[in-house]
């Protein structure tokens, strides 16, 4: 899914973080993500978003890792002039099977949860097909402003 330029958001600020791809990702992305956080000054509930920044990594740990890639999970937390707030988390595995069961529920609650949170769940493969980001969106007034 590619944005066109009049829905591409301009991003005022970013927070690059990156984590070992081993059962210690969720807890240092949340650590990493709280901390970015607070140095971006994104408004809304930094616990739900840290949360939402947890169920991505954890999806990418479980649905994104392949043989032979490297063992780093690729993070970022970035915020728009609207002050939404942009979770974005890469893996190596650039195909995304039943997406929208993912994010109803049907597959898993991760995604359904961030769902919850109040975090609005989109994904794209890179242009050479090497990876696929999925990238949570949240607005600053937190649960269920999307």
């Amino acid at each position: 899914m590619q944005l066109d330029a009049e829905s591409t958001p301009v991003i005022t600020s970013r927070y690059p973080l990156c984590v070992p791809a081993d059962p210690t990702a969720p807890q240092a992305a949340r650590i990493k993500g709280r901390t970015g956080l607070t140095m971006l000054g994104w408004p809304g509930s930094q616990l739900d978003a840290v949360e939402v920044l947890g169920v991505l990594v954890i999806n990418a740990l479980e649905h994104g890792i392949t043989p032979g890639a490297t063992r780093q999970l690729h993070a970022c937390l970035s915020v728009t002039e609207t002050h939404e707030l942009l979770i974005d988390a890469t893996d190596r595995n650039p195909t995304f099977r039943d997406f929208e069961r993912a994010v109803a529920g049907e597959l898993g609650q991760g995604l359904w949860r961030a769902r919850q949170l109040g975090a609005s769940i989109s994904w794209s493969a890179a242009p050479d097909f090497s990876s696929k980001t999925v990238r949570a969106a949240m607005r600053p007034l937190g649960r269920g402003a999307l």
